[in-house]
Formats: C-alpha cells, sequence, structure tokens
C-alpha cells in the first residue's frame, strides 16, 4: 500500500512498555500495529492487546472537550447529564479552588493516577502542591513488593527463564502474556520448556498457566503460607536440602539473638553479634570471617544465653508438619513432600555456571508468587515465606533463581548495606520517586496525617487500601480533616477495589472530582469537571518502561523505551493530561516549587538540573531525567527515529547477587521493634481494640483468615484470575479484545467446578448469582469445569463494566470486586493487604 507511514513506538496497552511497535498510519489513521523486531525486549512481537491498540483513538464515545456536570446525584450508570464547557471556564472551576486548598490545608488534594511513566512527574507534583498521592489502580495486589524489595533488591522481580530448570507459579502467570514483561517473558518461558523446563503451578484455578503446566497443585485459597512455611520445614529439617554456605555469609542467620527476641549487640558498636566457633566467643557480625560463623546451639554472651536465628528458624518451622498442611490446604501429603524434594534437588545447591567469563552460582530452581497468595489477612508473612523458599537454595540474582529488575545500573544505582549488615534495595536512594517506600528498615511510626494512615504501617511499602476506610470517619484516626479536591486520570478506583457503591458513598463527600480521560469510565463518570486527554497513540511518553518494574532480567540489554505519537488528536486543544497539569500549576502558581521538588525527588544532577526560574515544559523535564540517567535525549531518538535505547549489561548488572553486599532476613527482628512503635501510637488514637498487631513478631508464621472458618450459609470461595485478552479495565471497552474474549467460556463467565455445580443442580451455561459473606451479589453463566478447586467459584477481575455513556463492554461478566465489602478487620495490620479470601454462596437467577 502506498503512501502509508511507518513510524517507531512502544505500545501501552498494559502498563509495561515491553513491546516495540511499528505504526502503519495512513491519511491520519492507524491502519495496524506490528511488532518491531528491532526493539528488545520484544523483538517483532506483540500480543492480542497490542494488536487491538488501533481502536483507541477512535472509540466514537471518545471524550473530546471539557465537560461539566450538571446531574447532582453520582452513582454507576447514572447519566451525568455533562455540559460541554469551554477551556476557560474549566480552568475557572480548577484553578480557585486549587489556590484556596493549597493556602488551607493543601493536604486536602489529592492525586489519583496509574500512569506510569508519569511517576517522575506526579509524585514530585504532589510534594510541591503538599497533596496526598493514592495509587488508586488494583490495591488488591502488590503485597509481594515488601519482599521483594529484601530479597531480590528490587521492587519488581521475575524468574531467569533462561537458566531455570523447575519453575514453581505460585498464583501468577508470568510467562503467559501478563505479568510485568508479558510477551517478552511468553517467549522465555516458552524456550525454556522446549529445552525441558519443568512448570509446578500452585493455584487453585486451572489457568492457562496451569493447564500448560507440567503440574497443576489446586490449593484451598488463604493457605498458601502454610504450604510456604511446611516446604521450608522440609527443606531444612527432613531434607537438609539448602545452601548452607549462602545462609552462613549472606544471611542474617548467624546472628544471635537473645531470649527476648532482640539482636545480642557489641556494647562497643552495637552492631549483631554471632558467635565464632573457631574462638569459642562472641564477635561483631562483620569482625570474623563468616566460614567460622555458628549456625546452631545455644551460647551464653555476658551472661545471658543465646541462639543464632538459624537456629530459631529451624525449631520453629517443625511445627508445619506435611500431614497437618495437607488437612488444611488439601493438598496430599506425599505430593507436598514430593514438590518441596523436587525443589531443593533441582536447585543443584553447590553448583556453578560460567558467563563471560564469571564464574556464578547455579540455582536452577525458583519460586515465583503473585496477587493471590498474598491478598489475604496476614499477606505479609505469606510473601515473606513464599519468597524465603528461594532465600534458603541461595537463588537471589543468581542463574536460574529470581532476579530483581533493574536492581544494579552501576550508570546511576544499585544496592546498599546498612548498619547491621542488611543490604538495600536501590528504592531509598534513586526508586523512592514512585512513591512505594521501602518495607526495610522501618521507619517511626506516628500518628497519621494522611488518609493512607501510612505512619501506621511502618513497615509497608504503600498502604493505598486505607484510603477508601479512612474517609468513612477520617477523625477515627487522628485525622482533622476532609478531602476536598480528587484528581483522577488513568485510573478506575470506583471498580478496582471494593464494592463501587462504598466507594461511591465515599467519593460523594468530596467536594470536587477532576478527571482527565480519552473514554468514559465509571470513575471518570462521577467527577464533577473531565478534561479531554491524548490517547497513548498521540501522545509522547519520553521514559516509557520506569526500571523498576519493566527492565528485562538476565544479560538482555538494558533498554530504554521511548512513546512517540503516530497521530494527531482530533483536536489540537486534546494534549497530554501532563500538559494540561503544568498548566494548571502554572495557573495556581507553584511552578517555581514544583521544578525544584522534580530536580530533587529524581536526583538530578548538574548540568541537567531543571532552572526554577525559567518555563519548563513537559518534554524539557523528561529530557533533563534521561540525560541524567541514561545520556541520550529526546533529540536523540528523533534523530535516530527509534523507540528504545540499548546499552549492554555487565555480568554483575544482570546478575548482581555474588557482586553486591549485604545480607537477606530470615530473622525480622525489626518487624518487633516496629510492632511495638505502633502499639504506642495506637494506645494515643484508642484504636488498641481493633488495631491488632499479632503478625508484628520476627519468626515467619501462619494465622488463618477468618473465612477459612467453615460456614454452612456461604460454603465456597471466590477467587479471580487475569486473562490475556485485558489489563484493568480499560481494555473492557476495546470491541477486539471483548469479542475474542467471548471465545473462551471461562473468561466472562463463572467457574463451578463439576461437584459443586452437581451438587447444586446448575448446569453449564446457566446463569447464576454469586453472593458474599458481605451481602452484594453479581450475576454470570455458570461455566461447569474441572479446572478449579471443588471448594472454589472463579472469574476474571476485569469484567462487568458499568458506565453509562459507553456501551462496549457493559455488563459482559461479573464485576469480582464488587463480592468485596469493607472492614477494618479484614486488613493486614503489617502490609494493608485487604482479604480477599471470600465467602460466596451461589445459585440460580
Amino acid at each position: 500500500m502506498t503512501d502509508v507511514k511507518k513510524i517507531r513506538t512502544v505500545c501501552n496497552m498494559c502498563q509495561t512498555a515491553c513491546s516495540g511497535i511499528i505504526a502503519h498510519v495512513k491519511d491520519g489513521a492507524v491502519l495496524k500495529l506490528s511488532g518491531d523486531p528491532e526493539c528488545p525486549p520484544s523483538y517483532g512481537k506483540i500480543c492480542v492487546k497490542g494488536l487491538a491498540g488501533t481502536l483507541s483513538p477512535s472509540n466514537p464515545n471518545r471524550i473530546l472537550k471539557p465537560m461539566r456536570r450538571t446531574n447532582p446525584e453520582k452513582g454507576l450508570g447514572v447519566d451525568p447529564k455533562w455540559k460541554e464547557i469551554t477551556w476557560e471556564e474549566a480552568f475557572d472551576e480548577i484553578v480557585p479552588r486549587m489556590k484556596r486548598i493549597r493556602q488551607e490545608n493543601s493536604l486536602k488534594l489529592m492525586l489519583s493516577s496509574f500512569d506510569y511513566p508519569q511517576y517522575y512527574h506526579m509524585i514530585p507534583w504532589c510534594i510541591a502542591f503538599g497533596a496526598q498521592y493514592y495509587v488508586g489502580a488494583a490495591t488488591l495486589c502488590g503485597i509481594y513488593h515488601n519482599s521483594s524489595y529484601h530479597y531480590y533488591l528490587s521492587f519488581f522481580r521475575d524468574p531467569d527463564f533462561e537458566h531455570t530448570n523447575y519453575l514453581v507459579l505460585w498464583g501468577t502467570q508470568s510467562g503467559h502474556l501478563v505479568d510485568a514483561l508479558p510477551v517478552s517473558s511468553a517467549k522465555k518461558l516458552a524456550d525454556a520448556r522446549v529445552r525441558g523446563a519443568k512448570i509446578i503451578v500452585i493455584d487453585p484455578v486451572a489457568t492457562p498457566a496451569a493447564s500448560l503446566a507440567d503440574e497443576w497443585v489446586p490449593i484451598r485459597p488463604g493457605t498458601d503460607g502454610l504450604l510456604a512455611l511446611c516446604f521450608a520445614n522440609l527443606l531444612l529439617n527432613e531434607y537438609g536440602l539448602y545452601d548452607h554456605p549462602f545462609m552462613q555469609s549472606r544471611t542474617n542467620g548467624p546472628y544471635l539473638v537473645r531470649p527476648d527476641e532482640s539482636y545480642m549487640r557489641d556494647s562497643a558498636t552495637n552492631k549483631p553479634m554471632v558467635w565464632d566457633e573457631t574462638n569459642r566467643t562472641a564477635a561483631p557480625f562483620d569482625g570474623i570471617p563468616w566460614e567460622h560463623m555458628a549456625m546452631e546451639g545455644t551460647f551464653e554472651v555476658e551472661g545471658v544465653l543465646c541462639q543464632p536465628s538459624f537456629q530459631l528458624l529451624k525449631n520453629h518451622l517443625k511445627q508445619y508438619t506435611p500431614e497437618e498442611t495437607a488437612a488444611v490446604t488439601t493438598i496430599p501429603a506425599d505430593d507436598i513432600r514430593r514438590i518441596a524434594r523436587e525443589f531443593g534437588e533441582a536447585a543443584r545447591i553447590g553448583s556453578t555456571i560460567t558467563i563471560q567469563g564469571e564464574n556464578l552460582p547455579y540455582r536452577p530452581a525458583a519460586v515465583l508468587t503473585g496477587r493471590g497468595p498474598n491478598a489475604n489477612r496476614h499477606g505479609m508473612h505469606t510473601a515473606f515465606a513464599t519468597d524465603m523458599l528461594n532465600v534458603l537454595v541461595g537463588n537471589l540474582n543468581v542463574p536460574g533463581g529470581i532476579l530483581g529488575i533493574g536492581a544494579n545500573y552501576k550508570h546511576r544505582w544499585g544496592p546498599g548495606v546498612d548498619e547491621d549488615g542488611i543490604a538495600t534495595s536501590p528504592n531509598s536512594t534513586y526508586w523512592h520517586f514512585f512513591g512505594a517506600l521501602d518495607s526495610y528498615p522501618a521507619r517511626p511510626a506516628a500518628k497519621p496525617f494522611m488518609h493512607n494512615l501510612n505512619g501506621l504501617f511502618p513497615v509497608a511499602a504503600f498502604t493505598d487500601n486505607l484510603f477508601p476506610l479512612t474517609m468513612t470517619d477520617p477523625e477515627r484516626f487522628g485525622i482533622d480533616y476532609n478531602l476536598e479536591f480528587l484528581i483522577i486520570s488513568h485510573v478506575n478506583p470506583l471498580t478496582t477495589y471494593i464494592n463501587p457503591t462504598e466507594m461511591i458513598e465515599q467519593f460523594k463527600k468530596i467536594d470536587f472530582i477532576l478527571g482527565f480521560g480519552s473514554n468514559w469510565t465509571e470513575s471518570l463518570e462521577i467527577c464533577d469537571l473531565v478534561l479531554p486527554d491524548a490517547t497513548w497513540l498521540e501522545r509522547y511518553d519520553p521514559i516509557a518502561n520506569p526500571p523498576f518494574k519493566f527492565v528485562q532480567t538476565g544479560m538482555g540489554d538494558w533498554h530504554w523505551a521511548f512513546r512517540r505519537p503516530v497521530v494527531d488528536p482530533p483536536s489540537p486543544d486534546i494534549k497530554h493530561w501532563m500538559e494540561i497539569l503544568l498548566e494548571i500549576t502554572e495557573r495556581v502558581g507553584f511552578t517555581k516549587e514544583y521544578y525544584e521538588a522534580f530536580n530533587e525527588h529524581n536526583l538530578i544532577r548538574d548540568p541537567h538540573r531543571l532552572d526554577p526560574e525559567k518555563k519548563n515544559t513537559f518534554m524539557d523535564m523528561c529530557d533533563a531525567v534521561m540525560k541524567d540517567r541514561y545520556g541520550v535525549d529526546i533529540d536523540w531518538y528523533e534523530k535516530n527515529q527509534t523507540n528504545v535505547y540499548i546499552q549492554k549489561k555487565s555480568v554483575d548488572e544482570a546478575y548482581p547477587g555474588p557482586f553486591v553486599k549485604g545480607r537477606y532476613q530470615i530473622y525480622m527482628e525489626y518487624w518487633k521493634h516496629a510492632g511495638e512503635d505502633v502499639r504506642q501510637v495506637v494506645k494515643e488514637l484508642g484504636l488498641e481494640d481493633v488495631w491488632d498487631l499479632d503478625d508484628y513478631q520476627p519468626l515467619l508464621n501462619w494465622q488463618p483468615s477468618a473465612s477459612l472458618k467453615e460456614r454452612a450459609d456461604y460454603d465456597l470461595f471466590a477467587v479471580n484470575y487475569k486473562s490475556c485478552m485485558h489489563t484493568f479495565s480499560h481494555t473492557m471497552f476495546n470491541p477486539l479484545t471483548l469479542e475474542i474474549g467471548h471465545v473462551y467460556p471461562w473468561i466472562y463467565g463463572v467457574v463451578v467446578h463439576t461437584d459443586t455445580a452437581r451438587a447444586k443442580g446448575i448446569r453449564n451455561g446457566e446463569e447464576i448469582w454469586v453472593e458474599s459473606e458481605f451481602g452484594y451479589r453479581v450475576k454470570g453463566k455458570a461455566v461447569v469445569t474441572e479446572g478449579i478447586h471443588p471448594e472454589c467459584i472463579g472469574t476474571t477481575g476485569t469484567g462487568g463494566r458499568l458506565t453509562f455513556g459507553e456501551a462496549v463492554g457493559r455488563r459482559v461478566g461479573p464485576h469480582w470486586n464488587t463480592l468485596v465489602g469493607q472492614a477494618l478487620d479484614r486488613i493486614d495490620k503489617m502490609s494493608s493487604s485487604i482479604d480477599a479470601c471470600l465467602r460466596v454462596k451461589i445459585y440460580k437467577v
């Protein structure tokens, strides 16, 4: 076809920017999107979501002008009765409100967005204004980030697909077109399978990952932590399949612990002490060779009997027997024993591999967990328990194991080590712009001053789950103001947390809600004012793949993706929402403070720092970060007409485990002290009766959540899962992804086990109600199958759209989050995880 332009950019149909694409454009329209064979890490591959991206700019219901609500009633599916207004009228609504709030109490304004490339901008913007930040996206997920910071020195992680031979996918479908780098990891896992790698999937549902695995292990929801601790018990106490030198040299296993559960510390240096087996005396951990450190035994130090934390862990784990674990998880004890042994043996403890001349530890077995196992009342312990299995075999950031994404980029950042000898992630020194805090070291507990109650969660990466609950009664938590202004963009908090009706009741309390968007969503339809936004095919995102989550692991190149527009917006007035926010910032009068916060928060060095006295555009700001970090600017990408800048990785960047300093924790002494700090604050707030602190203990534990108690009236569990056709809720408005989803009944149906369906007289294809213990219910068609745990029903997590102004996707499939109610006693007080282990009942419509 003649006159067709081919323009390189990167996909944004999910949040990852992992697929380089070529847009085929004619007469201002995108004809098709294809993979770019020259762009890592996808090298010409593209998934179904990317193929459907051609429809992104062309929605006939697209938002094209500023729209003001005229209907005071707000609710799901309620017509807002929009009135088109001018941009100046819109600014007249926004600017005076923001000026007043900034003068009175800037915390009354909150920004909510999940637009990943803008984290460089959004967090400094909130700092400069003094506003709160709320992710507002899938806050049921992400609890594993807490342990990822600890063990993989990164916000996110991936298996080393190129070298692993035994991979346990535990409540995740990584490698199956979901997760951090979906297209890249799908090819890598396929290659691993061809090579002979064995895949075990532990999940209540026979997801696509499970159906393609060597073995699917259905597990009762909410019991994953118990199974992980049982595996650890078997590895340590029965099979002896653990990396003793690694535990001795790279964990706090040798650190001596007093009877009060605190470290025995040296009186002169305050450093944790270890027992020197050679000289039969205690010494600071950094005062003797690691080979001399005792791992087991009882020792008297300064008149106090102490034990190494490794000894305490071994003793503690003995309570988690296969037989008792089998009774709770419903996994046969023989299978538990077999899988634990297979994993330990497959790790090939003690083996090495040579890569580019470097001899490295080789541990070709790995456990990768996802949202499901950790979305429960004791999610912090579960996250650490599953990840500690990797610690025991010593596979952290080494070939064949689990690799932190972007953990060691020597051009600009790398892990550190604290005074106790514990490894720390780069987040505290470089990634903190993301808004997710390090889970170690513990922050001082403090009376909350924001709606996320972060001060009560000193070891949590983030605490967004508390926002709606706090809004019900801020004074209960010591907050003496209410939110008055909310900005939402690229996020749909009304449908991605708990029951939307409960969310709406909280959002109604906010005086003014401003939304940015290109297509109508449930959340935009409760806004008071909506401004049009450019779609991803119409805008620049020069920093398209933030390094904390979207960089390929292993020896693959560093790839810094660049998104450029391939078509113009329908109107010159439609711009990138960050450009509009910059205009608002200038009118409100805090651009200087914004530029200064941008410089400081992104750690921009001279000569690339923004001049706060000059006007800087959105592109200027992106340029400053790129030049400071990578050494190339926007002009370089445009001059070369490329969508990626490539830098070669060194071996110590690809596999930093053996090269970086610091130990990993198997004994969480800091949890105990953090809990003591929280207890004091909770007492001051009068919350002792409702703020349980039972999880603040140094040894990993498992406790059943409330939903595990048998209930005759609600006899099943509701679980949800991902499909490769959809990312969050926005792809439900895409006609192509929606149509493809209809090919597979389980995507928009309610999956019910054959035995359960038979007992309840439900046939395949019949409409049924799913009603939760909170009294909420959703409707869907039964999909009767053997591919789900008999005690569960399952749905995808993205269905059931309820917008008024968008018919596509409306009421297609059940909306899982509708089943979830809000309750303080269902929230993990360490991680902020909300307990998604739901009790439900089903019956015919």
